[in-house]
């Protein structure tokens, strides 16, 4: 299975504050979804470099999002959530716990399985 994106841009995810660490459980609660939602957690860094591999120009704009990440977040994870409203859609969120201690990151929309 590989994903595509639907050129969603990327949005600010601002949740409140984590009451147990930066969690799967902590993730479907900050967005509202119940606990049984199949939730899929994915290393940071692997994840970047899964982007684009570090020979690809590219890459450089994603160095420059993950020092911004890296400079004002802790605890940073990447989780995929499927849609509400489509099956085969998903959303990504990469985030982690900003100064304040609030949950904190990036969301893309409309990952899709191909």
């Amino acid at each position: 299975m590989s994903e595509s994106s639907t050129d969603s841009p990327l949005r600010v995810f601002k949740g409140s504050e984590a009451e147990g660490g930066m969690t799967p459980a902590e993730m479907l609660d900050q967005i509202s979804r119940s606990a049984d939602t199949a939730i899929e957690e994915r290393d940071f860094e692997q994840f970047l470099t899964n982007l684009y591999g570090d020979g690809d120009e590219r890459w450089k704009e994603v160095a420059k999002l993950r020092d911004v990440l890296m400079a004002n977040l802790t605890d940073i994870h990447v989780f995929v959530v499927p849609s509400k409203s489509r099956s085969t859609t998903r959303k990504l969120y990469v985030v982690g716990i900003d100064s304040g201690g609030n949950v904190t990151g990036i969301r893309a929309g409309n990952l899709t399985e191909t």
